[in-house]
């Protein structure tokens, strides 16, 4: 797992119910997030700098002014660099599927259309997000959950169907299933091996090869994504550890910190 380089990022949070944005910066001249996923739709637009993606096997870049659009369970990373002396900088919108179904007036919410974006209109509400997050307690709920549908409608809502990302036979979507339901009980590579009927090696092999990363590898940034959802919550970070099965409140840490760019502690808070 890699670190954030540098000094890592700064973030401020607006949380809602069923969606939450931010508005983060690089501290260093160079900043990245290593490979991980999100249950919700991630869509982020870049206010400076640019970056280099890792988009579920594809290599993409994204410039100033664009905006990146994922889908839930894409495996994602991005490397951050300066332009013209401006550092990377984002503002990025969590959405939940279920919220982004019923905004779009949907049974389920599609997939979104190509991942890398260049429109004017659609950076410009990202602005007017970015200065309402700035608003922070205070801001009318109607100004934020009116912007955040225009981006929905505008990116998820006009992309179409992009052709699915191939996820491996049923051993492999099996075993994702076995570690999504065991999150808390951190099972080793030779126990799940074992269950299904394989090598560990073949195992390795066949669920890189679909997922992007090995399955211990996968299952740790699941691992994250469940305590984002706890943390939001409200949950203490030493009980967020104690349920997924970390080893203690550091390692929580250490983890949450490389695939969200700050601590568990700062995340609950809204900072």
């Amino acid at each position: 797992m890699h670190r954030p380089m540098e000094t890592g990022f700064a973030q401020t949070l607006l949380r809602r119910p069923s969606f939450e944005a931010a508005v983060v910066e690089a501290m260093g001249a160079t900043a990245a997030f290593a490979r991980h996923t999100h249950d919700e739709f991630v869509i982020s637009a870049n206010v400076g700098g640019a970056e280099r993606i890792w988009l579920d096997g594809r290599s993409l870049e994204a410039g100033p002014g664009d905006t990146t659009v994922y889908e839930p369970g894409a495996m994602q990373a991005s490397q951050g660099a300066s332009v013209a002396g401006s550092r990377w900088g984002f503002v990025s919108l969590y959405a939940e599927p279920g919220f982004v179904a019923r905004t779009l007036g949907l049974p389920q919410a599609p997939p979104p259309g190509e991942p890398v974006l260049r429109d004017r209109g659609l950076f410009g509400q990202f602005m007017r997000l970015r200065r309402i997050i700035a608003l922070r307690d205070g801001t009318d709920d109607g100004l934020a959950e009116e912007t955040v549908v225009a981006i929905l409608a505008a990116t998820v809502g006009a992309g179409g169907c992009r052709r699915p990302v191939p996820r491996g036979d049923a051993l492999v979507r099996r075993v994702a299933t076995l570690l999504t339901d065991r999150l808390g009980d951190h099972p080793s590579l030779t126990q799940i091996a074992a269950e299904v009927g394989i090598s560990r090696e073949h195992l390795v092999r066949r669920f890189s090869a679909a997922y992007g990363m090995p399955p211990m590898r996968w299952a740790l940034q699941r691992r994250v994504a469940r305590a984002r959802t706890l943390l939001r919550a409200g949950t203490p970070p030493a009980d967020v550890a104690a349920a997924l099965g970390f080893t203690d409140q550091a390692h929580l840490t250490r983890v949450f910190r490389d695939a969200m760019g700050t601590t568990p502690g700062r995340y609950r808070a809204g900072n």
